[in-house]
Order: structure tokens, then C-alpha cells, then sequence
């Protein structure tokens, strides 16, 4: 759920950065953050939202 929510937020507020992100959806900070993003989809955080937001 977390990371769904991480999808919509990725799209739409980018600008704010990993960690700001990671604290809105409840993640404990940015590294469990990468951490799940890159269990469920093999890659960092940043490496999943580079296309996204370019």
C-alpha cells in the first residue's frame, strides 16, 4: 500500500526528495524506504522514480 502510495507521490511531488517522501507515507526514514522500493521492483528509490519525473 505504502508503495503504491509512493507511486502517486513520485508522479505528482517530486520535488520534495526521498526523505520528505518516505516521512509523508509513513516509511521510519528515506533507507527503509529504498529498501521496500527496491525489494518489490529491483531498484533504488531514486533509479525507479529517474523516469518518471524526467
Amino acid at each position: 500500500m505504502r508503495f503504491q502510495s509512493f507511486l502517486v507521490l513520485a508522479r505528482t511531488d517530486a520535488d520534495e526528495g526521498p526523505a520528505l517522501l518516505a516521512i509523508r507515507l509513513g516509511y521510519v526514514d528515506q533507507t527503509h524506504l529504498t529498501r521496500e522500493v527496491q525489494s518489490l521492483c529491483g531498484m533504488t528509490a531514486g533509479e525507479f522514480v529517474r523516469p518518471i519525473t524526467d
